[in-house]
């Protein structure tokens, strides 16, 4: 194809003269892309050459198809890689089709400056140009005006007045952001002001951007895409890299599905597709739009607001984030199966309703005819913040369930967590109303916890039915110093309702005149704090005793398998599991500590309001071997820098002390002969091994990840006895 012969054959014209003035080729049947490559050295080896690049493997490529219209001009853009030296460009396209270049009306570059790297040249496709396969000529020139390189390439123009238009490419530019913007009249494709491509829309039936191993970011402007007999196609291949995409659509009613690998947008004019980009915003500019988010294989987390909704889809290994989001959109919709998986969905200005069932959640709010769904989550949380009446339904699941109602949230649980299994997981904050609506028959074992607020409590149990409202008081003093009630608002604070219970534990929380209506119940019962209208209030717990035997009582309700330890050493053992099992483990707040243990089992255990490290799972623990009459001592251990510190427990067995550690859930053996051991003798350099005796409910800490060994941090013990 080089050959001496074809050189001077072709080019002898381009060695004779140093200016192109109507350069004319022989016609010919053209079956491949580049026809010849012509190579006119004037300089040595710094004349510049079009050279290959990565992506331009002859010199030059066309970043946009062409497309040639009747009665109008369009635009594309090619791309000319410059090597060895800079020099000048000019180019020509054969627009009619007759195998003579035209030197002056042909023309696509006019002695352009071509540094060394990428040149983008962006040129006019004349009204009326032919389409079909037309010749192309690009020409480097050296700084003392010789031709230093040519080569010549055959061009598809596609035929812009087809009746179903023509299907179009552009090529993305590297760590550049794109704009994509369809007028009722147009398609352009513009890098900051510059207009790379430009078509009428009616030409254009597809546009694929097509992207490369690096990151490319676009946006896709589509709000006016006219009427159209077929929609409009618009498509974005990330192929690789942290690619981003904003979509803008139309005021029209719009619907899309997104996954974390490709997303669709459509409406009755348009379609936007988009693949393998990292970060994805849709914004649905106006009308009833409605959005369905569908899972991957990785952790997904979903969460909406009032007008935006995000899905983040992150690897199992934590390696790689894909990030989803939607703007504009009133009924949305997000599906996942992992069991990792976690919604939040927040409310709206006006009324709504939630409602949980099993895996599946949704919030509405049928005024304004918002929707969020989450189908399949493991943890689904729902917060009321926006105002109206906002009320929550948790429906009844074929399992054991556990159900915790406070006046700021109530929590619906899966009680086989405490078998081993990773149990569903639901919350909603901040509602007027919470009801536990029961959808099934089978008799499962449903335990709720209901707790009173800063009003009067108002308790009405009907067979299984248990209703609760808290009505706002205002408390005056009495001359002997107790308090009474005055009256109460006339709307309550909030109210819960349940059905079908097995059990409830039931507390008024004021402390005030609480009113309970009991008739014929067949649930079992625990209440606290309830009192006859016109008998005295009851007095709050405040001797140390008192509150270490309400504490003790309290925590048999919540595990009655406690009771069943058969010795000290068994009984310490799963009071220590229970501490590790069901409290979060997180941060300690500090004014927790100022709590009595009543109330701090309460917050960290039932609650859950303050997650603990290691320093609250201590104290906890301790007031637990309190209640149950043990001895025990706080341990703090101090590693060698000084700086890492652990704060743990040791309970006095049968004459000697032995550690107990609520934060890892372990106990400590002699690897010797096999006798529990106390943190001095781990100080003292005995060899040991982590016993851990407690239940595995949910995935364990590990002791052997800590960021220093337990020997490590046993340079200093200090002992604060209880």
């Amino acid at each position: 194809m080089n050959s001496l012969g074809v050189i001077k054959k072709i080019g002898a014209w381009l060695f004779a003269k140093q200016e192109v003035t109507r350069p004319r080729f022989p016609r010919r049947a053209w079956n491949l892309e580049i026809l010849e490559n012509r190579i006119v050295p004037s300089g040595g080896d710094t004349s510049p050459q079009l050279g290959a690049m990565s992506g331009i493997p002859d010199g030059v490529r066309f970043l946009s198809s062409l497309v040639a219209v009747a009665q109008e001009s369009t635009l594309a853009t090619a791309e000319v890689s410059v090597t060895q030296a800079a020099g000048q460009l000019d180019a020509w396209i054969d627009f009619n089709g007759d195998g003579v270049i035209e030197s002056s009306s042909e023309r696509i570059a006019d002695s352009l400056p071509a540094p060394i790297g990428r040149n983008l040249v962006t040129f006019t496709l004349p009204a009326g140009a032919s389409s079909g396969s037309v010749r192309a000529v690009f020409q480097l020139s050296a700084a003392d005006g010789g031709i230093a390189d040519a080569e010549e390439y055959l061009v598809n123009l596609l035929d812009g007045n087809a009746p179903s238009g023509q299907q179009t490419t552009f090529q993305l530019l590297a760590d550049t952001k794109h704009t994509v913007v369809v007028t009722p009249t147009s398609l352009e494709v513009r890098v900051g002001a510059a207009v790379l491509f430009s078509a009428p829309q009616a030409a254009i039936s597809q546009l694929a951007l097509l992207g490369t191993p690096q990151d490319e970011s676009a946006e896709i402007d589509v709000p006016q895409a006219g009427s159209r007999t077929s929609p409009l196609d618009i498509s974005f291949d990330g192929v690789a890299g942290h690619d981003t995409v904003q979509v803008v659509a139309s005021e029209a009613n719009d619907s899309a599905t997104i996954s974390p690998e490709e997303a669709h947008l459509t409406c009755d004019s348009y379609q936007v597709d988009v693949f393998r980009a990292a970060d994805l915003l849709i914004d649905g500019a106006g009308g009833q739009n409605s959005a369905v988010f569908q899972g991957s294989a990785d952790r997904d987390e979903f969460a909406s607001t009032i007008d935006s909704a995000s899905f983040r889809s992150v690897d199992l290994n934590g390696a790689e984030t894909r990030f989803q989001q939607i703007q504009g959109f009133r009924a949305v919709t997000a599906i996942t199966t992992d069991s990792n998986d976690s919604a939040i969905l927040y409310d709206t200005p006006g009324d709504d309703v939630a409602v949980v069932s099993g895996a599946d959640a949704s919030l509405t709010n049928p005024g304004d005819a918002y929707s969020f769904t989450a189908r399949g989550f493991a943890t689904v949380s729902m917060r009321s913040t926006l105002g109206g009446y906002d009320q929550a339904f948790l429906h009844d699941a074929p399992r054991d369930e556990d159900l915790v109602f406070t006046p700021q949230y109530a929590i619906l649980r899966d009680l086989t967590r405490r078998a081993g299994t990773h149990g569903q997981y639901a919350e909603v904050r901040s509602f007027d109303a919470a009801s536990f609506v029961r959808d099934h028959a089978s008799p499962d074992n449903d335990i709720a916890w209901v707790y009173g607020g800063a009003g009067v409590d108002l308790l009405t149990i009907t067979g299984s039915q248990v209703q609760m409202r808290s009505h706002l008081e205002q408390l005056l003093p009495r001359p002997d110093g107790d308090a009474f009630v005055s009256g109460f608002s006339h709307f309550p604070q909030y109210q819960v309702a349940m059905q079908g219970v097995h059990s409830a534990v039931i507390l008024g929380g004021s402390g005030a005149l609480n009113l309970r209506t009991l008739k014929a119940p067949t649930i079992s019962l625990f209440m606290q704090g309830f009192q006859n209208w016109n008998t005295i209030p009851t007095p709050r717990i405040s001797r140390p005793a008192d509150i270490f035997k309400a504490l003790h009582d309290l925590v048999l309700l919540v595990d009655p398998t406690i009771a069943q330890a058969t010795s000290p050493l068994d009984l310490a053992i799963r009071l220590r599991d229970h501490v590790y099992q069901d409290r979060r483990h997180g941060l300690l707040v500090s004014a927790w500590t100022t709590l009595n243990p009543y109330q701090r089992y309460v917050d960290a255990i039932l609650y859950h309001h303050n997650p603990l490290i290691c320093g609250g799972a201590m104290i906890l623990y301790q007031d637990l071997l309190t209640a149950f009459g043990l001895k025990g001592r706080y341990v703090l251990l101090w590693a060698f820098d000084n700086i890492n510190t652990h704060a743990t427990n040791e309970v006095y067995i049968q004459g000697r002390w032995i550690v107990m550690d609520p934060t890892f859930n372990v106990s400590v053996r002699s690897k010797v002969d096999n006798h529990f051991m106390s943190w001095a003798e781990i100080q003292a350099g005995m060899s040991y091994v982590l016993d851990r005796n407690g239940k595995s409910a949910h995935q364990p800490l590990i002791a052997e990840d800590y960021p220093l060994s337990f020997q490590q941090l046993t340079k200093v013990i200090k002992y604060y006895y209880v």
